[in-house]
């Protein structure tokens, strides 16, 4: 038989897009923290930045980074719970319209019929569990069993609050208030800008951004998407001057920037859906 043909960019972006919002989801469910979601996102795009989408079940290797993210991270499910709760997750997404819609991923079993999402117990399901195992070494290889993964939770913070202040300042030296209905506490901001950085952790234009580099372009990202100021105390003109404006004052390097908005602005335009 021919292998495979190449996947097109725009459907290798949609195949990485449904495995991080797999992980994503399954990550929610087994209530696991931020970290060991973006651990388990960075594994992926790692691992096919050197591996071609169609040569490997994406669902298998999706369950595998999270399971595998899930020790490193120090939050430890049991291999049969991880891929359970994928399983149920598809078996839900799928049934959530009526006729059932097709699955984003090939599986052993059928989700979109009738009945329980899996049986844990059944063949089918510890065949799956035990492809999940085995492709954990192919990742392990891939990856060089370098497991190491940055975060940039706490340079969020102290970013949030070197900027908030510093904006506080510069709105008094231009007269300028913060916009009206403004909601940027440097809390505030230090939530949005990871919700951001788990946006961008989605693409891999966000790949090998230095974790204090990342935290200051999601913060200044934060910053005017939660009005911290108006267009005149900014000033600039053109792309992304808004966020521009307070990378600058965070003294942050501007390409940084360029990176995280086309990671982010590419998942935005895709849509996080199962379709």
């Amino acid at each position: 038989t021919l292998p495979p043909s190449p996947m097109s960019p725009s459907d290798e972006r949609s195949a990485c897009l449904k495995c991080c919002l797999l992980i994503d989801e399954a990550s929610s469910t087994l209530h696991l923290p931020l970290p060991t979601s973006l651990t388990a996102k960075h594994f992926l795009r790692r691992f096919f930045a050197s591996q071609r989408y169609q040569d490997h079940p994406r669902f298998q290797l999706a369950a595998c980074c999270l399971f595998l993210s899930c020790k490193v991270e120090e939050t430890p499910r049991k291999v049969q719970l991880v891929l359970a709760t994928c399983c149920n997750l598809l078996h839900a997404h799928a049934h959530a319209v009526d006729p059932p819609a097709p699955l984003p991923f090939d599986v052993p079993f059928d989700l979109a019929g009738p009945g329980p999402a899996c049986d844990p117990k059944s063949k089918p399901f510890q065949k799956l569990k035990e492809e999940v195992i085995a492709r954990e070494r192919i990742l392990l290889h891939t990856l060089s069993f370098d497991l190491s993964v940055g975060h940039a939770k706490d340079h969020v913070v102290v970013a949030a609050k070197a900027l908030h202040a510093r904006a506080e300042a510069l709105a008094r030296q231009t007269g300028e208030p913060a916009a009206p209905g403004c909601d940027a506490s440097a809390q505030r901001l230090a939530q949005y800008a990871l919700g951001a950085i788990n946006d961008a952790a989605y693409s891999a234009a966000s790949l090998g951004l230095p974790e204090a580099e990342l935290a200051k372009a999601a913060v200044a990202f934060a910053a005017v998407q939660l009005g911290l100021a108006d267009a005149a105390m900014l000033g600039g003109s053109g792309r992304h001057a808004g966020p521009r404006r307070f990378y600058e004052l965070l003294g942050a390097e501007p390409g940084t920037l360029g990176r995280f908005m086309e990671a982010l602005e590419g998942v935005h335009e895709a849509g996080r859906t199962w379709t």
